[in-house]
């Protein structure tokens, strides 16, 4: 058997920041471009040079004392998701764009508003990605693309009405992997489902359209927390994870721990190398688990997915008191970096790897 990397983790904080009154599980999203990383917190947009480094500056640059629910980043514009709650609208944009590095922005969405008179609504969304040049977007439980910087918008998933998306009753999360489109909700209410489809080559529209992974996967009432494409599909749900576009759920805690497991990572200096975070649902603490694999170069990379995978609860390693872990991801140089939360404060911070020859309980799915 190949030998397997287990490390000690270590989280070292860099800098804080505080919500008011909002202690509930929160979000933060990063992205970086050739000047800047970002922060999207429920604070506003938050830009540093680089985040890790403790002697430079971050601060927010845009929407002060807003929620700014996700960001992301072509290289040449930066995208931005605004607006509060799982669901609802909102009388101003929330989706807009800067070519200035965050100084101003301007909307792309004005074409996917409601207007009545001179009122118009427009739709909170929650995740938005770069694929193919296109600008993929969630926007009120809908999954929109536009290729053209929202001249004009092709709808992937949800309904519309007179060419404008309707405000769906179940939220939805999504990535694109190449050509497919990965779902997942919870909908009708307690019926957890993850799938996909294929999309055409301009990446507007269905060569196969989505279908829901039924039934050899039963994931009752557990919501799917994220989706994301690295060497492998992986998705979050509560209690577990989902690997491969067989679906199989390959890390679930049982009755030990039910984390909400809503960040992931996997590093690109190792790819055997993953973390994945939340909060558990059962006594409201931060969730952070580790797996490691053989060292880079050992193994040829197009066996990633079909090796097993041995995950360590490395919760412990979180800060005392952390609730919840806020984010995951990597920096452009590839420093790990981790968000956790702490009731209404906030720690950015970065995660260093060591061996460690302690044996820990680890459960191998």
């Amino acid at each position: 058997m190949l030998p397997l990397i287990l490390a000690a983790v270590l989280i070292h904080p860099v800098r804080s920041f505080t919500v008011a009154a909002d202690s509930t599980p929160g979000r933060v999203s990063f992205a970086h471009d050739d000047q800047y990383e970002y922060l999207a917190t429920p604070v506003g947009l938050m830009r540093s040079r680089r985040l890790a480094d403790p002697a430079e500056p971050a601060e927010v640059v845009a929407f002060d004392g807003r929620r700014v629910n996700d960001v992301a980043s072509n290289g040449r514009f930066l995208y931005v998701l605004l607006g509060n709650g799982i669901f609802g609208t909102s009388p101003d944009s929330t989706l807009l764009r800067s070519g200035d590095h965050g100084h101003t922005f301007s909307p792309i969405d004005t074409r996917l508003a409601e207007c009545r008179g001179a009122r118009c609504e427009y739709l909170v969304g929650h995740h938005v990605e770069i694929a193919g040049g296109r600008v993929v977007v969630e926007l009120g439980g809908n999954v929109l693309v536009t290729p053209d910087e929202g001249l004009h918008w092709y709808q992937l998933y949800g309904s519309v009405t007179k060419g404008v998306p309707d405000l769906q009753i179940c939220p939805v999360v999504f990535t694109v992997g190449g050509s497919t489109l990965y779902l997942g909700g919870e909908c009708p209410l307690d019926s957890g489902w993850i799938g996909g489809g294929t999309l055409t080559a301009d990446g507007l529209s269905w060569l196969s359209p989505p279908t829901r992974v039924v039934p050899h996967l039963d994931l009752g009432n557990r919501n799917v927390q994220f989706i994301r494409v690295g060497s492998d599909m992986f998705a979050g749900i509560e209690g577990a994870l989902i690997r491969g576009t067989s679906f199989t759920i390959f890390y679930d805690l049982g009755a030990q721990r039910y984390p909400y497991i809503r960040q992931f990572v996997e590093w690109s200096k190792n790819p055997f190398i993953r973390l994945a975070g939340g909060f558990d649902k059962v006594d409201e603490s931060g969730f952070l688990a580790f797996s490691g694999g053989p060292g880079p170069g050992a193994l040829p990379p197009d066996i990633l997915p079909f090796l097993p995978i041995v995950w360590e609860d490395v919760s412990a390693a979180l800060p005392a008191g952390t609730t919840n872990v806020a984010m995951l991801a990597e920096a452009a140089d590839g420093t790990l970096l981790i968000a956790t939360q702490n009731g209404w404060r906030y720690t950015v911070g970065t995660i260093e790897l060591t061996s460690s020859s302690s044996k820990r309980r680890a459960a191998r799915h």
